[in-house]
């Protein structure tokens, strides 16, 4: 079974809401957005030793099945990228929020 059918499935069966997915789904490909921009940042901006110092690209090289989103130098720059925008009063949301304008990322089933 697919994820699509899966998730057509639990829509079918009453568990989950049209509604639901499409809040997934929008919360997911904003923070793929937001970790794309980040990963830029870090590679455009760290000063720090990557051998002894930052170790952003030791977390990405990590053990598998760990994300290295949830890691020490991965968070601090996701966490700075963020403070940044909050500080010169960019009108976002934060990653928690729901959407409330913008383009439609509902589900579309096959």
């Amino acid at each position: 079974m697919s994820l699509e059918q899966a998730v057509q499935a639990l829509i079918d069966e009453g568990k989950i809401t049209q509604d639901d997915v499409q809040n997934a789904e929008w919360k997911i490909l904003r923070n793929y957005h937001i970790n794309n921009i980040v990963e830029d940042i870090h590679s455009g901006f760290c000063e720090l030793n990557h051998d002894t110092e930052c170790k952003w690209y030791d977390e990405e090289a990590g053990e598998e099945g760990i994300d290295p989103w949830k890691m020490e130098a991965h968070k601090r720059w996701k966490d700075l990228f963020i403070a940044f925008l909050k500080s010169a009063q960019f009108p976002i949301k934060t990653l928690s929020e729901e959407p409330t304008s913008g383009p439609d990322y509902r589900f579309t089933p096959r």
